[in-house]
């Protein structure tokens, strides 16, 4: 058997034991944003799109929310797309639900999503979260949820939730002297040539 075979084989009986041990459930998907696309342009903005799903050991209650931190370059007054219920907002500080410690730049925007409907419980996808930035390029940022254990002794109990997520970044400031660079030296070599025509 050689290597590719080796990691073919291997890798086919990870995926296996992982279906047997949570078979049909996404793994730890309790209200857990995750990118699906990016959209637009630099003219309009880019938009961001996140998809969420709910799992039968959680449940969403009003007031409960998910949040997206330093979501750079959000364009302020842009609004967001988001299903029915969910009440959109947008700040540079603030809500975090307690007990989390975020990675907060209070230069940059936080992006909230809150639930104003009637409980929603059972395992469902909740559907299409979006909002713009002025960047097209991706980075992780910290997210974090705040909703309510469905199920066990604990049911009903407030649960808060952190993690990782795609989100818009600025372009590394130092791939920033390198373009000006290239294009200095581009315009130099062109009117050199110019020069000697």
């Amino acid at each position: 058997m050689n290597t590719r075979q080796t990691f073919t084989a291997l890798t086919g009986t990870v995926l296996l034991a992982l279906s047997v041990l949570a078979p049909g459930r996404p793994a730890s998907a309790d209200l857990i944003p995750s990118l699906v696309s990016v959209t637009g342009n630099s003219l309009t903005g880019y938009t961001w799109s996140y998809d969420n799903v709910l799992t039968d050991t959680q449940r969403i209650e009003t007031g409960d929310f998910f949040t997206i931190c330093d979501f750079n370059g959000y364009i302020a007054g842009s609004g967001a797309i988001n299903p029915p219920g969910w009440l959109f907002s947008a700040q540079k500080i603030g809500n975090i639900p307690p007990k989390i410690l975020c990675n907060d730049d209070p230069n940059e925007y936080n992006l909230t999503w809150k639930w104003t409907g009637p409980t929603i419980a059972g395992t469902q996808n909740l559907g299409i979260f979006s909002a713009k930035s002025i960047y097209n390029v991706s980075g992780l940022s910290d997210f974090s949820s705040y909703l309510t254990k469905n199920e066990g002794p604990e049911a009903g109990t407030k649960i808060s939730k952190k993690g990782s997520v795609e989100a818009p970044r600025a372009p590394e400031p130092a791939t920033l002297p390198l373009l000006g660079s290239a294009l200095l030296g581009s315009l130099l070599f062109r009117r050199r040539r110019s020069d000697v025509s």
